[in-house]
């Protein structure tokens, strides 16, 4: 079995798996979704009648696809096709990363042509980078301030809602890591076993990363526009 094909058969292994977890693990309910999601949509207007912890975390899922943007508008060599990253980056604010596991999954490693000047600008602004790291610290700041992270765990054991979304977390910070990786790779940047271990913060570490990571020079073959 060649590379690719391993590579597509254990990305949509993974993703049948999480999704199996997810909705069939004993213990969780689909009672309540549809009262939990009313609860989290009226919390963005009184954040006092939502738990806290769930608030952020769903707040945190709609963050997630940005962070996943930025690394493919960072690609050096770019891979794929825009408009076919775009799709997956709208789907996925709906869906979540099981959309992007299986694009991921799918798509060709082939290195392809520069997308537009604006979306690589876009994945290089380390302002971008910063604006979703100032985000991602306030959704944090606000759960930790307003607390409730016992009852949290509650629901977490009693709501496959709020199991899939535990769920799709870790695949999203599972696919910014496998883009890490290959990213510093195309960079050619080396770093030290324990900044990586950094990076391997849940969001806080790829964010970091996209912060600091390293620029490409003028000379580089990523540079040169057609």
């Amino acid at each position: 079995m060649s590379p690719y094909h391993t590579r597509v058969l254990a990305g949509l292994l993974l993703w049948i798996g999480v999704i199996t977890w997810a909705l069939f693990f004993p213990g969780g309910s689909h009672a309540g979704t549809a009262d939990l999601l009313s609860a989290i949509f009226r919390g963005f207007s009184d954040p006092n009648t939502v738990n806290a912890y769930l608030l952020a975390h769903f707040s945190v899922m709609g963050l997630w696809p940005w962070v996943i943007l930025a690394f493919y508008a960072g690609e050096t060599p770019f891979r794929g096709s825009l408009w076919s990253k775009l799709i997956v980056f709208l789907f996925s604010n709906v869906a979540g990363a099981f959309v992007v596991l299986p694009y991921e999954a799918l798509r060709s490693s082939e290195p392809k042509r520069l997308p537009p000047r604006w979306f690589f600008r876009l994945g290089h602004s380390r302002w971008f980078a910063l604006i979703l790291f100032a985000i991602a610290g306030s959704i944090f700041l606000f759960a930790i301030v307003k607390g409730g992270f016992k009852d949290y765990l509650e629901l977490l054991m009693q709501s496959s809602f709020v199991r899939v979304m535990l769920a799709d977390f870790l695949l999203f910070h599972a696919l910014a890591l496998r883009l890490l990786l290959r990213d510093s790779r195309d960079r050619e940047a080396r770093y030290h076993p324990a900044q990586y271990l950094f990076f391997a913060i849940p969001l806080f570490g790829p964010l970091t990363y996209l912060l600091f990571r390293k620029q490409l020079e003028a000379a580089h073959p990523a540079m040169v526009r057609y």
